[in-house]
C-alpha cells in the first residue's frame, strides 16, 4: 500500500524514531541538504529488493521515501 503524507505529517513520527526513511535525490542533493536519519538511494539507482531485503525485522513497518519534489 502507497500512501502520501505532508512533511508536518511526518514531524512527529521521526521524533519518535524508529522509521527507516529513503532519500531519492541526487548524491549532489543528498548532501546539499536531507532530512536527520536519511538514508541516499539515488532514484535512477533504487534497488528496491535490496532495501526491503536490508530491512530485516522491520520489513512489515513503513517505509518512508523523500525527495525534492
Amino acid at each position: 500500500m502507497v500512501s502520501t503524507i505532508s512533511c508536518q505529517e511526518f514531524a512527529p513520527l521521526s521524533k519518535k524514531g524508529g522509521f527507516d526513511l529513503i532519500d531519492v535525490r541526487t548524491s549532489m542533493e543528498f548532501y546539499e541538504v536531507h532530512a536527520v536519519g536519511s538514508l541516499n538511494a539515488p532514484l535512477d539507482q533504487l534497488n528496491p529488493e535490496l532495501i526491503m531485503s536490508s530491512r530485516g525485522a522491520r520489513a512489515q513497518e513503513p517505509l518512508y521515501v523523500i525527495c525534492r519534489s
